[in-house]
C-alpha cells in the first residue's frame, strides 16, 4: 500500500518536528531533543551498532531518518497502512510511542487494542473510509495529548 510513501512522509514529520529543543519542562519528559530524536532514544540506537556516545544534537538526518523507520514506521507496519493514515499514525508515533499510536488506531477501527498492526487492524482498514478515520484519528490523539500532564 504505502511502501513508497515513507520518505515524502518522514520529511514532513521531520520538518515538524524542527530541530534542537531542550527546554526544560514539567509536562515534557523527553529531555533534549533532535529531529525529532531524544538523546536517550538517539543513545540507544548508537548503543546497539557499537557506536561512542554523543550528543542528539550532531545526530544527522540521515540517522534521524533511520530511527524513524527502525522505531516508528516499521512497529506501526507503514507500509501496509493506506495514504493518509500512515503519515497521521508515524507521526503520532514519534511522539507518544508505537503501542500508543497502534491502540488509538485500533480503538478508532473498533478492534482489540493491542498496539499490534496484524490482519484484524489491516481488514478493518481496508474496509473504512480514510478521511473518516483520520479524523476520528486525530480527535482521538488529541484527546490522548489533552490528559497528559
Amino acid at each position: 500500500m504505502a511502501a513508497a510513501n515513507f520518505p515524502r512522509i518522514v520529511e514532513q514529520v521531520l520538518q515538524l518536528e524542527g530541530g534542537v529543543s531542550d527546554r526544560p519542562h514539567a509536562a515534557d519528559p523527553g529531555g533534549l531533543t533532535n529531529l525529532g530524536v531524544t538523546q536517550a532514544v538517539y543513545d540507544q540506537w548508537r548503543g546497539l551498532r557499537d557506536l561512542p556516545a554523543k550528543s542528539v544534537r550532531e545526530i544527522t538526518k540521515p540517522e534521524a531518518i533511520a530511527i524513524f523507520k527502525a522505531n516508528y514506521w516499521q512497529p506501526i507496519q507503514g507500509d501496509k497502512l493506506p495514504a493518509g493514515i500512515d503519515y497521521a499514525c508515524l507521526d503520532y508515533s514519534v511522539n507518544s510511542g508505537p503501542a500508543q499510536a497502534v491502540k488509538d488506531l485500533q480503538r478508532v477501527l473498533g478492534c482489540a487494542a493491542d498496539g499490534i498492526v496484524g490482519l484484524a487492524t489491516l481488514e478493518a482498514l481496508a474496509v473504512a473510509g480514510p478521511a473518516d478515520v483520520i479524523a476520528r484519528y486525530c480527535d482521538r490523539r488529541l484527546a490522548f495529548m489533552r490528559k497528559l500532564k
